[in-house]
């Protein structure tokens, strides 16, 4: 299964996890794409955020949605 985003493709693997190194590749893929507009570039920023928490922090998508900014202490890099 996947879907396509704005040029990129995503796999989506419900119950099956990914090795470490497929991960970081995926997300060095990601910060490699280059914006143009301001406001692409916003939602590149935001994107690779909440991209990182996935791939580094283990969070799905329920989490992220459920992410309030009272969940994040950027002094301490607690989430």
């Amino acid at each position: 299964n996947g879907f396509h985003r704005h040029g990129l493709f995503f796999n989506v693997l419900l119950f099956l996890p990914m090795e470490e190194e497929t991960l970081q590749d995926i997300y060095k893929t990601f910060l490699a794409k280059k914006t143009g507009h301001p406001y692409k570039k916003l939602l590149y920023q935001r994107n690779s955020v909440m991209l990182g928490l996935m791939v580094f922090q283990g969070l799905d998508s329920g989490d992220l949605e459920r992410l309030t900014a009272k969940d994040i202490n950027l002094r301490e890099g607690i989430v």
